[in-house]
């Protein structure tokens, strides 16, 4: 008999184990679902504004190389942006706020590094 109270009372303490983890499980769920997604986003965004201003921080004047490099690994915010306005006007990918289709920004031109065709 004492074996059988031995593995009774072992199994009710890994019982009472296993309900304080679920019950503290239930709690963390319930405290993710009521967080505040602001606090989330304006984290992501100071992290963003971080990471930006240290790639362009790389920027040497003297050598022209480091502004397509930091160019490049800003490409990825530039499109996010540009994707996040044509979503504001009702535009679709590749699609001007009008319905025409916008050309893809390709060359030295749409970089901003080349020349460009002003009227005269």
């Amino acid at each position: 008999m004492r074996e059988l109270d031995r593995r009774i009372a072992a199994a009710e303490l890994e019982l009472h184990a296993m309900k304080k983890q679920r019950d503290e499980m239930v709690a963390q769920e319930e405290a993710a679902a009521t967080s505040n997604l602001g606090t989330v986003v304006r984290a992501i965004q100071a992290a963003i504004v971080s990471y930006a201003t240290k790639v362009v921080g790389m920027v040497d004047e003297d050598d022209p190389a480091t502004l397509e490099t930091v160019r490049r690994a800003l490409r990825p915010l530039d499109a996010h942006r540009e994707s996040g306005a044509r979503r504001a006007h009702g535009g679709t990918k590749g699609e001007a706020a009008n319905g025409a289709t916008a050309a893809p920004a390709t060359g030295a031109g749409a970089e901003g590094g080349g020349a460009t065709s002003a009227p005269a």
